[in-house]
């Protein structure tokens, strides 16, 4: 507040306030003239900065005397500017922008979230937040949103549109203060073109292996195949004769029972090899089961056997292992990787027999670890922190794509394992490598948790 004389202009008292907003102590304003103070609506202070006021003018509160009250402004014109950027922003953006109160009621909406659900905009200021989720999510709502107000939050969840549609989304959410209140800025992303990619991928990756083994399985199922098919015509010619030798045909009976055993083995191999084929590559949805992956790998490693056959030793070391809850065919996938892997590592080797050893045991957290482990050269150091990411491969051109340990990391990390990767040395020589994937037990892993896609 300043008092300045009216027939001069000049300050003749000013209280502590205004020299907090000019920068200035008392005796330095007095005597300046007030139109010196303020350019328009801002006062430049002692040190040259700006402030914005709004002026109130009370003309001859005494002889000559007027009052000029000022209050600055710069913290409303300052939210008004963040605000003005963030319309802009909100408006042009293509994610939702929610901000949401502690109760989860929606307090404001950008257009793209009144797009995506396909409500107006001041009907989604009437909804809660727990109206905007999929079936199934709801109850995450809470502990949610409890992270968020206390640390931030980024997960994936299913929300729904206004026609009952689901979708994938990504929400980043975390506390902020708007006029005083403490609200949740969420900052929403639709998915489903990534979703769409991944599954994909996934099942692109697995059409790609299966082109890989078909030649071997083809392979594998003419030998049994063939056997069949020669044991019984054997059998066919040996009942021909049988009819006519009567009595004398006994021993020649039994031979007969031997032929068609060996034919019904050959016939079940068969039947094994294409069962194992049709569970590798249907592209199912993710249903989900407890699961031995001793069974898992046994059927991965039927399938790589026109891999490994000439070039490696296989052993396995089989410990007891929790069952897991997972699916078999995107875990057959997993397993199939590293074993193909483990024998394209040592096929180029032909100076020694080598090992692929393939070992499960319960860790001291009670989870199933599985480890595939070969002779081979090992994996190079300048690779083995990136073996893991897209079209990082140590094999030749047009022998592999780079992403099959890709794929895998992803399949492990969605049923809430890890997978991880350790090359060995000995004497400076790499002597080769271990995948170890480790996975949660069926009990923990099957409990209800952030719901992710």
């Amino acid at each position: 507040m300043l008092v300045c004389c009216r027939s001069t202009g000049a300050v003749v008292d000013a209280n502590r306030a205004a020299e907090g907003l000019h920068g200035r102590s008392r005796d330095a304003l007095l005597g300046l003239r007030a139109a010196t103070l303020h350019e328009g609506l801002r006062v430049v202070r002692g040190d040259g900065s700006e402030v914005h006021v709004e002026l109130t003018v009370t003309e001859n509160i005494a002889p000559d005397r007027d009052l000029i009250v000022e209050r600055d402004l710069t913290e409303r014109a300052r939210r008004e500017a963040m605000s003005e950027r963030y319309q802009l922003l909100s408006k042009f953006t293509r994610d939702i922008v929610l901000f949401v109160g502690k109760d989860g009621v929606v307090l404001e909406a950008n257009e793209a979230a009144a797009r995506a659900y396909g409500y107006s905009r001041d009907e989604l200021l009437t909804h809660n937040v727990r109206d905007l989720r999929g079936p199934g999510t709801v109850g995450f709502v809470e502990a949610q949103m409890q992270e968020a107000f206390e640390h931030g939050i980024l997960f994936e969840t299913i929300h729904v549109r206004r026609n009952g549609t689901p979708f994938p989304v990504e929400v980043g959410s975390r506390s902020a203060v708007i006029d005083g209140e403490v609200v949740l800025l969420s900052i929403i992303r639709d998915i489903t073109e990534r979703k769409q990619m991944d599954a994909t991928l996934l099942q692109a990756d697995r059409l790609a292996a299966v082109g890989t083994l078909a030649a071997g399985v083809a392979h594998e199922i003419n030998n049994p195949l063939a056997c069949v098919i020669a044991n019984i015509e054997l059998v066919a010619r040996k009942l021909a004769r049988l009819e006519s030798e009567g009595d004398a045909a006994r021993a020649q009976v039994d031979e007969l029972s031997r032929l068609i055993d060996v034919a019904r083995e050959g016939a079940d191999r068969v039947r094994l090899i294409v069962r194992d084929l049709k569970t590798y590559a249907r592209g199912d949805e993710d249903t989900r089961k407890p699961i031995d992956v001793r069974a898992v790998l046994d059927g991965a490693l039927s399938m790589a056997q026109s891999h490994i056959r000439g070039h490696a030793h296989v052993v396995r070391a089989y410990g007891e292992v929790p069952l897991v809850y997972a699916n078999d065919a995107r875990l057959g996938q997993v397993f199939l990787n590293l074993i193909v892997n483990a024998a394209q590592a040592v096929t180029n080797d032909t100076q020694q027999r080598h090992e692929i050893r393939i070992t499960t045991r319960t860790d001291m957290a009670g989870r199933a670890v599985i480890e595939v482990t070969d002779t081979g050269p090992g994996i190079p150091d300048d690779l083995l922190e990136r073996v893991f990411d897209p079209f990082v491969t140590t094999k030749p051109v047009g022998e592999g794509t780079g992403l099959g340990l890709f794929v895998s990391h992803a399949i492990v990390a969605s049923h809430g394992g890890e997978i991880s990767a350790e090359s060995r040395t000995s004497a400076g020589e790499q002597t080769g490598a271990t995948l170890r994937v480790i996975l949660p037990p069926w009990l923990v892993a099957a409990a209800p948790s952030s719901p992710t896609l």
